[in-house]
């Protein structure tokens, strides 16, 4: 089976969109883990994708406007934040993609929606997000999990800039499906959204404990932290992307020279 890897490009082409959204004042926050510490965390069916030796995980801030099905009006018409926390994976088909550890959503019907149609792991939050010459984001999740906050600022330079490594940004921000469960069988569900303009950014604060409650411990690593405008996306319905068979083992891909696989939950 041939394996289509993460790419700054869509890999996906979705024809007939289930809606439109725009995601805007977008915040990558990402953490390098030892790939023993995120294995445990992300089912059998999906293998882990590493770079360098490293898995890593991500805190996406950002808010969700023009919610719509294609052909009418914005039917949620609202500017709603989300946090999630995600890590990097490839599914049965061989796609690299995403998986979501949470997703805290300040709207109690699209975590409903979510959780229910979707199969992904939305709660109800209550979240507020505020642009001036910083970025922040509070919030405190109200329904749906075990308690959890956070409390995020940070600081866009004011020009697009590619990074130090562009090839890790393409791995972190270059991902097309999230993968999701039905029962017996594995679905993805694709976006497709011009290339992420992707700026530098200053972390100016950080307090939160999502990825504690998500079962990680805290990193003591500095994280890397890109922003971004935002992009307009059209998301596909889920789709088929393998099956399960019985027993699923763990595995781990690789990227670069990455490798290792495990059970503890400890940090890079």
């Amino acid at each position: 089976m041939g394996r289509t890897p993460a790419s700054s490009r869509p890999t996906e082409c979705v024809r007939l969109p289930l809606m439109h959204q725009s995601w805007t004042s977008f915040t990558f926050v990402h953490w390098r883990y030892a790939p023993k510490a995120v294995r445990p965390l992300v089912p059998p069916w999906l293998e882990l994708d590493t770079y360098d030796g490293r898995a890593w995980i991500t805190l996406a801030a950002f808010s969700i406007e023009g919610v719509r099905p294609p052909g009418v009006p914005p039917v949620w018409r609202a500017t709603t934040p989300e946090v999630n926390v995600r890590t990097y994976v490839v599914g049965p088909d061989g796609r690299a993609g995403v998986y979501t550890l949470s997703l805290d959503i300040g709207s109690l019907p699209a975590a409903l929606a979510g959780r229910y149609l979707f199969q992904l792991p939305y709660r109800w939050a209550d979240a507020q997000m505020a642009v001036d010459d910083d970025v922040s984001y509070r919030g405190r999740r109200r329904w749906g999990g075990p308690p959890a906050r956070w409390d995020i600022a940070v600081r866009p330079s004011v020009a697009a800039a590619p990074g130090d490594h562009p090839a890790l940004a393409t791995f972190l921000t270059g991902r097309w499906l999230l993968f999701t469960r039905y029962r017996d069988r594995v679905s993805a569900i694709a976006t497709e959204h011009e290339p992420w303009p992707l700026r530098d950014a200053r972390l100016d604060r950080l307090d939160q404990n999502l990825l504690r409650v998500a079962g990680l411990r805290e990193s003591k690593a500095e994280p890397l932290v890109q922003f971004s405008p935002g992009v307009r996306a059209r998301l596909g319905f889920p789709r088929p992307a393998g099956r399960l068979t019985g027993a699923e083992s763990p595995i781990v891909t690789t990227v670069a020279t990455a490798s290792s696989s495990g059970r503890s939950r400890e940090p890079a």
